[in-house]
């Protein structure tokens, strides 16, 4: 957090959340406004038994792999969402995660790596969601065992 900063709310349409959070930073008589990006992110079910997101939120802290798009902003996670499982009704769930994730202020849903590299509906939550929301394809490199 930088000296002397001041939170901006705006709302959004949905009651009681922001799309967006502008920092007003005061250091040293300058006024500096740095734009604060709320991200969404949706991992794997399965995977999620045995990872708690640290490949994911390594790189959204130090802003590389799919979060380097955030290197000049602020950014913040919003929301830490599970897909549905590899199941009937996939699509229609990872839909209502997406829509929660948004009415919770996130303006870009990340899928997570390991959805990308685990999961048979991969492509079809890409293609669906892009439809409605700024999606980001993955979150960080695959390691060696994911």
């Amino acid at each position: 957090m930088r000296q002397g900063a001041f939170y901006e709310c705006r709302p959004s349409a949905f009651e009681n959340t922001c799309t967006r959070t502008s920092i007003i930073s005061l250091h040293e008589s300058n006024l500096e406004v740095i734009d604060m990006k709320k991200i969404g992110i949706i991992n794997c079910f399965k995977k999620a038994q045995q990872c708690v997101g640290i490949y994911c939120f390594n790189s959204l802290n130090k802003k590389k792999d799919a979060f380097e798009r955030y290197a000049d902003s602020d950014c913040e996670i919003v929301g830490f969402a599970h897909c549905n499982e590899c199941c009937a009704g996939s699509i229609e769930r990872i839909k209502e995660r997406a829509q929660s994730l948004t009415k919770a202020g996130a303006e870009t849903i990340h899928i997570s790596s390991c959805i990308r590299a685990n999961c048979p509906n991969y492509n079809e939550f890409i293609k669906t969601l892009s439809q409605d929301y700024d999606i980001a394809e993955y979150t960080h490199a695959v390691p060696a065992k994911l």
